[in-house]
């Protein structure tokens, strides 16, 4: 399978599983009981309990840890995801790999050489990148 092929495939995939999560109960918000569910289990903060329950200071810090752990440490999580994959599944190994994308000939390839590397970038020996 070629890499086009295989491109369409998982976008097609991708596409199906985005119309099937409602159904398949992996997510989905129910509106009868305003809930978000995902993967079957009913998720929620866990401030309706707890907010007008204790007012005071430990109160507040009790639901802004609730907060952050369950809403900005996971979306932190998720967004750390895409560099580290990018970084670990790099590419381009070699700067003869530019020339499989379309577009990009022998011509094309030999202007941009100097310009590109691939891996570390060289260190600036005149001291005037600091």
């Amino acid at each position: 399978m070629n890499i086009t092929a295989y491109r369409r495939t998982t976008q097609i995939a991708f596409i199906l599983l985005v119309f099937l999560m409602p159904v398949l109960n992996i997510f989905r918000y129910d509106t009868a009981t305003k809930e978000l569910i995902i993967l079957g289990q009913v998720w929620s903060l866990g401030l309706k309990e707890t907010f007008y329950a204790d007012q005071s200071v430990r109160g507040a810090g009790h639901i802004a840890l609730q907060f952050f752990l369950k809403v900005i440490l996971p979306w932190i999580m998720f967004l750390a995801i895409f560099p580290i994959l990018g970084f670990l599944t790099g590419r381009f190994k070699k700067l003869e790999d530019l020339m499989n994308i379309q577009g990009i000939g022998e011509k094309n390839f030999l202007k941009l050489k100097p310009l590109v590397t691939v891996g570390q970038p060289k260190a600036d020996k005149s001291g005037a990148g600091l």
